[in-house]
């Protein structure tokens, strides 16, 4: 929480001066994630419901510096605004974000932020930049997010921030280079040879948990459960149908559930899960199959 804080003071701090004591360089055309197309010719506008009502900023300004893009969309001279830090300066969609409505009250100066005190390390909802435009320094996109009261103590209910969108927002800085975009990639050896389970990848989402199933046309299938709470790290494959990690495949004769096994998650975010898992199934001889060098990439 501490550095949640820190970020959100300091994102007050930017907005309240309009972004003007920043110095730029200027944006390179070659960088240009859209070549300066798209839906650049509107004015510009910043707007989400939340408390029944529809907030719509009348000075939204952007600034990219330091790998991070914040988007101000700030309402009268009283300091109210809702704010967006995006830990990136491309396109894509991002669950890390920052983002905070503070209320501009002088008596009051608490806020609402995407950060769930009892989950502080899981910010809630997510920021979505459909469009940088270079050429004419604009930035468009969609949003949303819970938000939680910065102080506990006064007991306020969460409030949902809903259908927030930002439209050809005037900024200032750099823009980066756009990244690859992922593709999804799972496989897995077993007994010794290799299945490849991309061309068919559904990842589904039910009780708190994240199932990935991987089909071919034998029909094979492999299907691994994991408990949505899990961050990077490695953990036990094991047989409880609660427990952190299970998994299971199939031929076209049978279906094999793992016994004993590893599960690494090697990174989580922006919407994809990469890992790599190892698995035995069966015991005393019957069913017994090595599963080894399982790797997956996929989006949830």
């Amino acid at each position: 929480m501490k550095k949640f804080r820190i970020l959100s003071v300091l994102l007050v701090m930017i907005s309240a001066i309009g972004f003007t004591s920043c110095e730029t360089e200027p944006i390179d055309s070659a960088l240009n994630n859209t070549g300066g197309t798209g839906n650049n010719s509107g004015p510009a506008s910043f707007k989400v419901n939340f408390g029944g009502n529809t907030y719509t900023a009348t000075n939204p300004q952007a600034m990219i510096m330091n790998s991070s893009i914040t988007i101000a969309g700030m309402r009268g001279t009283s300091g109210e605004s809702v704010n967006l830090v995006i830990p990136a300066t491309t396109v894509g969609t991002y669950t890390n974000a920052l983002m905070t409505y503070n209320t501009g009250s002088t008596t009051n100066l608490g806020q609402y932020a995407n950060i769930n005190p009892s989950q502080p390390q899981a910010p809630t909802g997510s920021v979505k930049i459909t469009n940088i435009d270079t050429v004419n320094k604009k930035i468009s996109g969609t949003f949303s997010f819970t938000g939680y009261w910065s102080e506990a103590s006064a007991n306020l209910p969460s409030l949902a921030f809903t259908d927030g969108t930002f439209t050809n927002i005037p900024y200032t800085g750099t823009v980066g280079p756009t990244p690859e975009v992922p593709v999804q990639q799972y496989s897995a050896k077993i007994d010794g040879t290799t299945i490849d389970y991309s061309d068919d990848i559904t990842v589904a989402s039910s009780g708190g948990f994240m199932v990935i199933l991987g089909l071919t046309d034998a029909p094979d299938s492999m299907n691994i459960r994991i408990k949505q709470t899990l961050t990077p790290g490695t953990y036990p494959i094991t047989t409880g149908f609660m427990d952190d990690v299970t998994a299971q495949f199939s031929n076209p004769s049978d279906s094999f559930e793992a016994t004993s096994g590893t599960l690494t998650i090697i990174s989580k975010a922006n919407g994809w899960i990469k890992g790599t898992f190892s698995f035995v199934t069966g015991a005393d001889g019957v069913g017994v199959h090595q599963v080894t060098d399982g790797t997956f990439n996929v989006e949830y």
